[in-house]
């Protein structure tokens, strides 16, 4: 399967695309992962941390986790603003 400037994340049979913050939630939700501090600046960082977990885990493949952390810095550097 080709996807151009998406990636595809291929888990329990499912294709999921990430190309949003709520896709990213929606990854660490497979996982049973919610995270709600309140504010959406401590929001931003906590997934980022959770997702550096699963990576150290080796439960994300590489490009998986390089892209959901590219969508979620980009967020940061937008709210931050």
């Amino acid at each position: 399967m080709y996807v151009y400037r998406q990636v595809v994340i291929r888990m329990w049979g499912g294709i999921y695309m990430i190309n949003s913050v709520l896709d990213v939630q929606r990854l660490l939700r497979r996982y049973g992962i919610i995270v709600y501090t309140g504010k959406r600046a401590n929001d931003l960082v906590w997934m980022e941390e959770e997702l550096k977990e699963l990576y150290r885990a080796n439960l994300l493949q590489a490009e998986d986790f390089q892209r959901a952390l590219l969508i979620l810095q980009k967020e940061k550097g937008s709210f931050m603003e």
